[in-house]
């Protein structure tokens, strides 16, 4: 997956017949993936790409700057190894200022998505909305095709176990502690990554980072070389170590990813 960072550097890229899709992606969780197998098979069907276009740090972390109990299910390293697994061929990280979120909407799809990337189709959930105040939706994007040549692909909602689908949904899960049924809707394990230290301490660049309940966890720890079976402890300070014995070939200062076992705590609080 080819990660760019600012519009130009896509733009210079020359993509073949971009299928763009554009959102938060927190969690990349089913319904975003439904979103990302219609977007591989649209740029598949034209003999193009596929372009995801997401932001840093997230909209609510700018615009809500006060709200203290915002919590994320990614940071943004995690969503980038999640929409590579994914299949996505190329990423656009564009940073999310103030300034940006007042961008109109027709400024939006037309610097961004129709001239700068230079889309052929563009790939909607069914409530996606962009631009300032939300005020650009599908109805829009249709109204633009007369002055240029693309198509708009919609994905309906979906549910799993009848449940709705969402970011929203999976951190009231996470947050308490329903791990398994989170893991029905993200697809995967929950999980973070984080730096280890000599006494098993994690640190985690995220500091909204949503982590569920108090207690010690069975986990796998991955430094990208072997999966390793441990113990996390989380403490109610929001803290995290993993219980000796420790991985012994996990080594301090490596970056890990951290998933957590679809079961409740092994030790509550």
């Amino acid at each position: 997956m080819q990660i760019f960072y600012q519009l130009d550097e896509i733009r210079d890229a020359g993509i073949a017949s971009p299928a763009v899709t554009v959102g938060s992606f927190d969690g990349v969780h089913a319904g975003h993936r439904a979103i990302l197998r219609a977007l591989g098979e649209a740029a598949r069907a034209s003999g193009g790409q596929s372009v995801v276009v997401t932001f840093d740090p997230h909209p609510r972390r700018v615009l809500y700057p006060d709200d203290t109990g915002l919590k994320l299910l990614n940071s943004t390293e995690e969503k980038i190894v999640l929409l590579g697994q994914a299949g996505v061929d190329n990423l656009l990280v564009l940073p999310f200022t103030l300034a940006f979120s007042r961008i109109a909407p027709a400024d939006f799809a037309r610097q961004y998505l129709l001239e700068g990337i230079g889309a052929k189709q563009i790939v909607m959930g069914y409530n996606h909305h962009f631009g300032q105040g939300r005020a650009g939706d599908r109805d829009y994007l249709e109204s633009l095709k007369g002055a240029y040549d693309f198509e708009v692909v919609p994905v309906s909602r979906l549910e799993v176990s009848d449940k709705k689908v969402s970011s929203t949904v999976l951190r009231a899960l996470i947050g308490a502690g329903a791990l398994r049924q989170a893991r029905e809707i993200l697809t995967e394990p929950y999980f973070l990554i984080a730096e280890t230290a000599a006494n098993g301490a994690l640190t985690y660049t995220e500091p909204a980072k949503l982590l569920p309940p108090a207690g010690e966890y069975a986990v796998t720890v991955d430094n990208f070389n072997q999966l390793l079976d441990s113990r996390l402890l989380i403490t109610a300070e929001g803290d995290l170590r993993l219980l000796p014995p420790l991985p012994a070939t996990v080594r301090a200062g490596e970056r890990v990813i951290v998933r957590f076992a679809d079961s409740d705590p092994v030790v509550q609080g």
